[in-house]
């Protein structure tokens, strides 16, 4: 889980495992390198669960993001995510 200054947090699971590529406290860059995909868990593919949440007085609110300009809920199983290509079905 990654904090940011505006109070928000990002998720990231199924990672390899010790794929963590920064350690708590380290301050991080945009396009750096924060871990190995993997798939640890109750999984048989690799794959990532991403999320963004805010603290609430009830816990952790997810926020709704675009994903190269994708709505998440656009994203079906299957769908593969390239930064050069956007999105392939």
């Amino acid at each position: 889980m990654i904090y940011y200054k505006d109070n928000t947090f990002s998720q990231y699971v199924h990672l390899k495992q010790y794929g963590s590529l920064v350690k708590i406290g380290d301050s991080i860059k945009a396009n750096q390198y924060i871990a190995l995909s993997g798939f640890t868990g109750w999984t048989t593919i690799p794959h990532l669960h991403f999320g963004v949440y805010k603290p609430t007085e009830n816990g952790l609110e997810s926020i709704p993001i675009l994903l190269d300009s994708i709505r998440a809920k656009e994203l079906k199983r299957g769908n593969i995510i390239t930064k050069k290509l956007g999105y392939i079905l």
